[in-house]
């Protein structure tokens, strides 16, 4: 929301904030903000991806070796993929979901916030 400029003075952002600030502004005060993204959200939910697959591959049956090169090469680049692929889930939810509510209800308020998380990156991009 921060990358896309989308205000967080409505219910969806303050949920947000409520829910990733605890974590998020203690980290904030080491990692600087990288071209106007927000590094240690992104560096967050990259270390959750790279932990969420670790434990996955640690219980399941087959044998993995944590300390081989190549296995930490391919679990970052795991990770990496798995935040690219939450971010087109995100992208994706956010045009269904702007789709459905210019038929059904086309001046709710959340229409503001799914419009800058997808006309501002997603739609112009494919205007010029």
């Amino acid at each position: 929301m921060q990358a896309a400029q989308v205000s967080f003075r409505n219910p969806i952002g303050q949920f947000t904030l409520a829910l990733t600030n605890w974590i998020v502004l203690p980290i904030r005060r080491f990692i600087p903000p990288f071209k106007g993204y927000d590094s240690t959200s992104l560096g967050l939910a990259w270390l959750f991806a790279l932990a969420m697959h670790a434990l996955l591959l640690a219980i399941s049956p087959w044998p993995f070796n944590f300390m081989s090169g190549n296995s930490i090469l391919a679990l970052t680049l795991i990770a990496t993929l798995e935040l690219f692929k939450m971010s087109l889930y995100l992208l994706f939810a956010a045009v269904i979901g702007q789709a459905l509510m210019s038929w059904l209800s086309p001046y709710n308020p959340f229409m503001a916030i799914l419009t800058g998380l997808t006309a501002r990156r997603f739609y112009g991009q494919s205007r010029k």
